[in-house]
């Protein structure tokens, strides 16, 4: 990772692999979590730059160009096992028109990795809220090759949209209330709301 706070530009690169298969893998040791079963070997990259820009006195833009992706090795994927690829482009004001205020969005080229002749999905996504101290609220969208649903039962949706409104209390220094509205938009309509409270110690 590279950073220069006085230049407004930062590098950052990660790579990771599981180089054997894990029988059953859960999202969390919360029991509240499905398993997923195998998790089969695979290689996961992001490559990510950004540049950082003083707009007026309070303003900034924040600009970020990048690439990531994930490779299933030494098998065919399979469900929760995916072949995924994406460069992007995200840009974000923070601080416009009063402090705390940021708008946000982002344009993805989705594609398969080694596949040649795989179709190129070009997708958008932005956000917009407010935050201070003790709030924090939000609405916003983006879209997903492959998205998993952890709760109840374990489902993977493909070339989902969501769409979704968040809101955060914090009630006192040590304990922050969440709520979180999502509509999954695919070949049908999937609503869920969840209500979390955060506790620092």
């Amino acid at each position: 990772m590279f950073q220069n706070e006085r230049l407004g530009l930062g590098l950052d690169a990660r790579i990771h692999a599981q180089l054997v298969t894990l029988g059953e893998v859960v999202e969390s040791e919360n029991p509240f979590y499905s398993i997923l079963g195998p998790s089969l070997p695979y290689v996961q990259f992001r490559f990510d730059s950004w540049k950082d820009f003083r707009v007026g006195q309070r303003a900034h833009w924040s600009l970020h160009l990048g690439w990531r992706g994930r490779q299933v090795v030494g098998a065919a994927e399979q469900p929760f096992n995916r072949d995924t690829g994406a460069v992007y482009f995200h840009a974000r004001l923070e601080d416009f028109v009063r402090k705390g205020l940021f708008i946000g969005g982002t344009v993805e080229c989705n594609y398969l990795p080694y596949a040649i002749h795989s179709d190129r999905m070009l997708t958008l996504g932005g956000s917009a809220g407010y935050g201070n101290e003790s709030l924090k609220a939000e609405l916003g969208t983006y879209f997903q090759q492959y998205k998993i649903i952890y709760y109840q039962s374990a489902e993977e949706l493909h070339n989902a949209r969501t769409v979704y409104g968040s809101v955060a209390f914090k009630l006192a220094q040590w304990l922050e209330l969440r709520a979180r509205y999502e509509i999954d938009i695919f070949d049908m309509y999937l609503q869920s709301f969840f209500l979390s409270a955060r506790q620092d110690f």
